[in-house]
């Protein structure tokens, strides 16, 4: 009997393990065809454990998981199948993937999470870096208290800073929290980091929203004030000229609001300049310069102009 240490005999057009091989082969075959699948997995089951090399043992594995899948829907056997063959190969790329699917479709969080990190260790390619960290943050939250899903999504923003996916995933969680001074810090380190790879426009939506949350869940005004006036640095809009001279007539500030205010109106179209004037005279009267406020008003044709 063949043990797996015998050279083929010379001149034979096939050694025993080949022969072997092509038997157990054969009578998989067999089994699969007289609809017996479950004998089928056991043969290959036992037939990987056997002295073939490792490539043969791996595909026998293989084949047993593919048939306890699709035909016996035993995706237990098969998760097992799978992971001797990561056992022997653990940079196996289709291993990862079928057994990935498995789980989740099995609902086995813990250890597809376990994958993924396998997963991670061998992936070179930063986009994929990216989309499995994502992935694992999920499944933290599943199997462990939040901590260790903040630093999944912590070093995808450190090796992409702006990752909108990455940011949004964490404003959810610290959001779900109430953790607003984390968030708050987490928005603005973006906002800074992008601004200084010279992506203007999307540091100022970080700056604007750092200034929503300021203002409305901690109630931190200066905070509020100070990401707004980077937002009109930035790339300035309607919202951002209009919130600063609010917050500063709010806070009993007319004189800081003017600027604010003359900045509006300059951006504001024609229809709508009625409005801001009627706004920015308010402030010049709150900062006792009543000639100024009259100044406003004529200019925009709001009081007649004294006869000369």
């Amino acid at each position: 009997a063949w043990r797996g240490t015998s050279p083929a005999p010379a001149g034979d057009a096939a050694g025993p393990e080949a022969i072997v091989r092509g038997c157990i082969d054969g009578l998989v075959d067999l089994h699969l065809d007289a609809g017996r699948a479950a004998a089928a997995v056991d043969l290959l089951v036992d037939a990987s454990r056997l002295p073939f090399d490792a490539a043969t043992r791996r595909a026998m594995r293989h084949r047993a998981a593919a048939i306890a899948t699709a035909d016996l829907r035993d995706n237990a056997t098969a998760i097992e199948m799978y992971r001797g063959v990561l056992a022997q190969a653990p940079d196996d790329v289709e291993a990862i993937q079928r057994l990935g699917a498995l789980l989740s479709t099995e609902g086995r969080v813990p250890e597809l999470l376990s994958l993924r990190q396998h997963q991670l260790r061998l992936e070179t390619d930063a986009t994929r870096r990216l989309s499995l960290r994502l992935e694992i943050a999920n499944l933290v939250g599943h199997v462990e208290d939040h901590g260790g899903r903040l630093e999944a999504l912590r070093q995808n923003l450190a090796d992409s800073p702006g990752h909108e996916a990455s940011i949004e995933a964490m404003a959810s969680l610290l959001t779900g929290k109430r953790q607003w001074g984390a968030l708050l810090d987490v928005l603005e380190e973006q906002a800074a980091r992008l601004e200084a790879m010279n992506e203007l426009a999307r540091s100022a939506r970080l700056s604007a929203r750092v200034a929503r949350v300021a203002e409305d869940e901690t109630g931190d005004i200066d905070r509020a004030i100070a990401a707004h006036r980077r937002v009109v640095a930035l790339a300035p809009t309607h919202d951002a000229l209009r919130a600063l001279a609010r917050l500063h007539m709010e806070r009993g500030q007319p004189a800081q609001a003017v600027p604010w205010f003359e900045n509006l109106l300059a951006a504001t179209p024609a229809d709508g300049k009625p409005a801001v004037v009627l706004q920015l005279a308010r402030a010049h009267l709150g900062a006792g310069h009543t000639d100024r406020a009259i100044v406003a008003l004529e200019h925009a044709h709001c009081v007649p102009r004294a006869r000369q």
